[in-house]
């Protein structure tokens, strides 16, 4: 193998093994998610001004008590946070800690199971829905835990988006299909693995490849369907146009 494309898992499980890595100076490229503390080649999106857009679209539509649940702790969804909460005090609407649901590994199967699941949204949207003062809308950090909001939104007999509105992250391929078709952040998935591709194939053909590092971030797209309560399908394509940045 002469390099490869990573994929980071959930928090920092394997940071030990990327450190390997980089000390042997073997060619690896991160997507998605990257360590704040170790300098790599890294293609991500811009979750920050994503899930500001995404709070902001619940906002516009007059929501006031909006929640939020969290996916498992990594730069990723730490940002998408920070996005959430930027978009709160913008608004001039106070921050409430109790609406805000984080993601934990829990055990299943036999294993210690992580994010994609859609078993923890629907565990912390059931405890969000179950408040005397329940929220109104639910920002879900990725479109796997908006899936397990709507299964928690079903069993207790309310309705999207009359009783809650929901709003996701990804817009994997089930999220246009599902009953109430989600709204949601579109990552640019293919421009992510190709621009990955390119440094990587840079780092292993180039005899003396640059000593910097390459950190490109990407726009998002906000993709509006029904779960928010729009009755025509819209798409409002991020202002902020990405762009690279190069750290020693």
């Amino acid at each position: 193998m002469e390099g490869a494309v990573i994929f980071p898992y959930w928090g920092r499980f394997n940071v030990l093994q990327i450190l390997k890595l980089k000390k042997k100076r073997f060619p690896f490229v991160l997507i998605d998610r990257y360590f704040r503390d170790i300098e790599t080649d890294t293609v991500i999106v811009d979750n920050f001004k994503g899930a500001y857009r995404a709070t902001k679209h619940l906002i516009d539509l007059g929501h006031r008590r909006i929640a939020h649940i969290m996916g498992v702790r990594c730069t990723a969804n730490e940002d998408r946070f920070e996005g959430y909460r930027y978009a709160l005090s913008k608004a001039s609407i106070h921050f409430n800690p109790s609406l805000v649901r984080e993601i934990q590994p829990f055990e299943g199967e036999g294993s210690l199971r992580f994010e994609p699941d859609d078993i923890g949204g629907y565990r912390e949207a059931k405890a969000l829905l179950s408040c005397k003062r329940r929220p109104t809308a639910i920002f879900a950090g990725n479109d796997y835990i908006a899936l397990g909001c709507y299964k928690a939104v079903k069993e207790m007999g309310l309705r999207i988006p009359d009783d809650i509105s929901i709003v996701g992250f990804d817009d994997l391929k089930f999220s246009s299909h599902l009953e109430v078709p989600l709204t949601t952040v579109r990552q640019p998935k293919y421009e992510i693995g190709k621009r990955a591709c390119e440094i990587l194939i840079m780092r292993i053909t180039q005899k003396n490849p640059p000593t910097k590092f390459r950190k490109i971030v990407l726009p998002t797209e906000l993709i509006i369907r029904e779960s928010c309560g729009c009755k025509k399908k819209q798409v409002e394509k991020n202002l902020y146009l990405g762009g690279e940045t190069w750290t020693k």
